[in-house]
């Protein structure tokens, strides 16, 4: 079996903070878009395979909060990989304290990096990436606080409104989909 490899480290900005010096959501899945953008060849793909990945869907999931100038390690590993995509999944761990912060199930296509467009995997990329696919670990979820989110009732089954947002121009790559750094 593989295990994870780390592919960024940094520590927690100020500016990155709110006012109680929490970190900031988004700025979690910008770590780990940082880190991947620059290490894909340390998970097994290397630039001179001309194949780069395009996030799909991300499944995100804190278990403690970083505060500022906490040191950070991001690490990541394979779950699975198909003939055109790769699950991916990304930690981030709280270096002072070797807790996991939160982790990232990141879904992902395979894109020619030249033409954007959805490729296949060569036989030896797949073969290789194959080679490092760890088992899902166990992560225990924390109580969470509060009360649970309504149950559904009748005909009032619907979406709960937890918050209410946009997702602006600024926030999508140049496929109209939502960054995984804006998440």
């Amino acid at each position: 079996m593989s295990k994870f490899v780390t592919i960024f480290r940094d520590q927690v900005n100020a500016q990155e903070c709110d006012i109680m010096g929490h970190f900031n959501i988004q700025f979690y899945a910008a770590k780990v878009a940082d880190g991947l953008s620059a290490s894909m060849g340390k998970i097994g793909l290397p630039d001179s395979a001309g194949i780069s990945v395009q996030h799909k869907a991300a499944f995100s999931h804190y278990q403690g909060e970083l505060h500022v100038d906490d040191e950070l390690e991001v690490r990541a590993a394979i779950l699975a990989v198909g003939d055109d995509h790769i699950r991916l999944l990304a930690e981030i761990i709280n270096s002072g304290t070797g807790k996991l912060s939160s982790s990232f199930d990141l879904h992902c296509q395979a894109c020619d990096t030249d033409s954007r467009r959805p490729t296949t995997w060569p036989d030896r990329i797949r073969d290789e990436l194959a080679t490092r696919i760890i088992d899902l670990p166990v992560q225990k979820r924390i109580p969470t606080a509060g009360t649970h989110v309504p149950a559904s009732v009748g005909s009032s089954a619907s979406t709960f409104v937890s918050s209410r947002g946009t997702i602006d121009a600024w926030d999508c790559d140049e496929r109209g989909a939502m960054c995984l750094r804006q998440y």
